[in-house]
């Protein structure tokens, strides 16, 4: 096999690792993220917990048990799956950027629950003082509930959101740099019937060539 090659298949592999390497911190940081902030009393006692017939008990159990944290990962990534792919069926060196984007994504990711956290710490006081001040876990688990869900989900949306729209618009960037490739690469075929006619038209006007094919 040529060397060309043998490196381009290397370095395919090698970023298509690295695609699914940054992939799947995604699906962790998502998964783990739903369950933090949709499901807020994961880790509470049940006694403590909102009233069964509750919304809040309702939400909370949907999405600490069963298919309930894997609700948002999953259509995420099958939208982020076929965007890349269809980048990459065009031109496989877009992987390199899409590894980059995915990276910077992640970084974000973690970043993000540190600043609401910081937010929400400001606007309805931190639980862990709350509960080194009183020494009660009721008072812990009162600063608990959807209200400090708000701002992440927020911005780990808005995060999302740029994500995608950002693969979607270099997926019809591509679309529209190869429509105009097309349309300014000559017709091949057009040319070859044109230079047949030609040929015709010369051997039909000059009776020696003929004579000559004859």
């Amino acid at each position: 096999m040529h060397k060309g090659v043998i490196q381009k298949r290397a370095t395919q592999c090698l970023f298509g690792a690295a695609w699914l390497a940054t992939m799947y911190l995604i699906f962790i940081f998502i998964t783990i993220m739903t369950e933090a902030y949709l499901a807020p009393w994961d880790m509470i006692s049940e006694q403590f917990r909102p009233d069964s017939g509750t919304w809040q008990y309702a939400v909370n159990r949907f999405f600490e048990t069963g298919p309930g944290p894997f609700m948002i990962i999953i259509p995420l990534l099958l939208t982020s799956i076929f965007l890349t792919w269809r980048i990459v069926r065009k031109r496989w060196q877009s992987i390199i950027k899409i590894v980059i984007g995915n990276a910077l994504y992640i970084v974000m990711l973690c970043i993000m629950p540190m600043i609401a956290l910081a937010f929400n710490n400001a606007l309805f006081g931190d639980p862990l003082q709350v509960y080194l001040q009183s020494g009660n876990y009721a008072d812990y688990v009162a600063t608990v509930g959807y209200h400090r869900s708000v701002l992440p989900l927020l911005l780990s949306t808005t995060l999302s959101s740029i994500w995608l729209s950002w693969l979607f618009y270099t997926m019809k960037k591509q679309d529209k740099q190869k429509r105009k490739r097309q349309a300014t690469q000559p017709d091949t075929s057009r040319l070859a019937a044109n230079d047949h006619a030609t040929a015709s038209l010369e051997l039909e006007n000059d009776p020696a060539q003929l004579s000559i094919i004859h």
